[in-house]
């Protein structure tokens, strides 16, 4: 198969096709950081990204933005217009409309764990829209400084990226789920927002009409009280590790009561034994500078901002999180392959889908 650039244009302030943009001008002014202008000269392109691992789909261009918190969302707080790349991989199936994920990457940067999971869902016959959030921000992995790409950036691609799903001819804009792993996972989770969905919404198209059917999350970090915040009522499935000290499932069984008082419908899946990225092909191996967030706890206020629950304060920069995180996180995770788990969360993957998107 030959993996072409897209060269239709729909939806203008949402994709970009196959036309020449200078990215370098688009995101410049967006990095808070020093180390994401180093990190651009060195962040691979988005076919190496998105293609790490056997490819299939078409890589296309997605207008996004850069806000650094879920309060310049709600607060409507001007950001940076960033250019991402994403590979759509379309089944052939009888169904004129068909239902499709966006798969969303976590810290360490898109790669093969996406590409196997696109070819899973494709073969269900679900569309697969797989994000690359780091690259066009000149970065390659946020492992050890979450601030370089916030959840309110990746969050904001997530959106985006369901708008241009929603108006293209051969997706059914009822049918649109969003899946991610890690960091990824959390994203999965904000998005079942409601006003953050709106705010992010009513700058497309698409304006306030389209929401995501269904939200799942492979060991996400739930450490963050969104209780505040009303869900969108689509159903949520978080699956995660008894023994995961990366995002630990305490917070998660927290976050899901919250979640179920507010009217959602969550399901909660913990397997014994099993760290963080169960799912991997790599081996059971121990990250000594990986951060554990197990003492860690947050709070979403009902205006979007972001405050340590420990000492009250806000958190509105990039510097005010990372020393919240050096306070609360101690260093030393493990992460890597659990077969018994990976396969009962693989089954578990495909009856939700099934139930929420495939049998809708």
């Amino acid at each position: 198969m030959s993996f072409l650039r897209a060269s239709l244009f729909l939806a203008p302030s949402l994709f970009l096709g196959a036309c020449t943009v200078d990215i370098g001008r688009l995101f410049a002014n967006a990095a808070a950081e020093s180390e994401s202008f180093q990190e651009s000269a060195r962040a691979p392109a988005p076919e190496k990204t998105l293609f790490a691992g056997p490819a299939q789909g078409q890589i296309i261009s997605l207008v996004s933005e850069s806000p650094f918190g879920v309060y310049d969302i709600l607060q409507k707080t001007k950001a940076e217009t960033v250019v991402l790349g994403a590979a759509l991989a379309i089944p052939r199936t009888e169904e004129i409309k068909k239902p499709a994920m966006i798969l969303l990457h976590g810290s360490g940067g898109p790669g093969a764990k996406g590409a196997r999971y696109a070819r899973i869902l494709n073969e269900m016959g679900i569309a697969t829209l797989r994000l690359d959030s780091f690259t066009g921000r000149g970065v390659s992995s946020t492992t050890g400084r979450q601030s370089l790409v916030t959840e309110a950036m990746m969050t904001t691609d997530a959106i985006r990226a369901l708008a241009f799903l929603a108006a293209h001819p051969d997706i059914d804009p009822k049918r649109v789920g969003i899946m991610g792993w890690s960091k990824g996972g959390g994203i999965a989770l904000l998005t079942a927002l409601e006003e953050v969905n709106s705010r992010v919404m009513e700058k497309t198209p698409m304006r306030e009409t389209i929401r995501f059917a269904a939200h799942l999350a492979f060991y996400p970090p739930c450490f963050v009280d969104v209780s505040a915040h009303q869900p969108t009522g689509a159903p949520i499935a978080i699956l995660i590790g008894e023994k995961d000290r990366w995002t630990p499932p305490k917070p998660c069984a927290a976050f899901a009561r919250q979640f179920r008082a507010n009217g959602a419908a969550v399901s909660l899946e913990i397997y014994a034994e099993a760290e963080h990225d169960f799912d991997s092909s790599k081996p059971l191996t121990e990250y000594p500078n990986g951060y554990n967030y197990a003492g860690c706890r947050f709070a979403l206020a009902k205006d979007g901002q972001l405050r340590d629950r420990s000492s009250g304060l806000p958190l509105t920069s990039a510097e005010d999180f990372q020393n919240a995180v050096s306070a609360c996180a101690t260093k030393g995770a493990w992460a890597g392959r659990n077969a018994e788990a990976a396969e009962r969360a693989l089954l578990s993957m495909k009856r939700f889908l099934q139930d929420t998107l495939v049998d809708f």
